[in-house]
């Protein structure tokens, strides 16, 4: 698959638009390392480490106009390819986890581990829209590349402190627009290659430190 052209990261770039982003997400206590063991430059899953790869493999179910490429898990991160189609429809996207208020006016209302809202007329009209205007503003919007990560880490997480209470995600995550083919297969070979390039590093920092 041939990847047009895409401008560099921009503070106003619309993270719903078409294109490959490469994300990385780490683990709030990197050195507790909850996803598993690396050895022989092999990676070798625990029950949290194969939750984080289930549940990443699933969200093209969850969220149709995604597509994944090259994915790995590491002992403290993940890293993995997302391509979007820019073709977001709200009626297609659905949340891995939904913890909020769920509004539908005309039909069933629906429950999503929180109280539920069910109304029949017509829609009441907001007395504060500045407020509501601006919250939108900040808001991840449907089908972004951040509602799909913040709906990842959140299953991820609901799971994981079944047995691991105390697993966090970092608050944040990384992402970077792959702006062309190279680029793109660079990223790819990066992303296969990591779990052997962990031990090597690791060995080089023995080395350095004299251990």
């Amino acid at each position: 698959m041939k990847y047009r052209n895409i401008p560099m990261r921009l503070k106003n770039w619309d993270y719903r638009n078409a294109g490959a982003y490469f994300v990385t997400i780490n683990i709030e206590e990197r050195h507790k390392q909850f996803f598993g063991k690396i050895k022989d430059g092999i990676m070798h899953p625990s029950e949290i480490g194969f939750l984080a790869e289930r549940f990443w493999m699933e969200i093209p179910n969850h969220f149709a106009h995604v597509r994944l490429e090259n994915f790995v898990l590491m002992p403290d991160h993940v890293h993995g390819v997302l391509v979007l189609d820019g073709k977001v429809c709200a009626n297609t996207v659905s949340p891995l986890q939904c913890n909020g208020l769920t509004v539908q006016c005309n039909g069933p209302a629906v429950q999503c581990n929180g109280p539920a809202v069910q109304c029949n007329g017509p829609a009441v009209q907001n007395s504060r829209p500045s407020i509501n205007q601006k919250m939108s503003s900040i808001s991840p919007k449907p089908g972004s590349l951040s509602t799909i990560i913040r709906s990842y880490k959140s299953v991820v997480s609901k799971n994981a402190r079944k047995t691991t209470p105390s697993f966090k995600w970092q608050k944040l995550f990384n992402d970077h627009i792959i702006r062309d083919q190279r680029a793109f297969e660079n990223i790819q070979r990066y992303i296969i290659n990591n779990p052997k390039k962990w031990e090597e590093n690791k060995l080089l920092k023995r080395k350095n430190s004299g251990v």
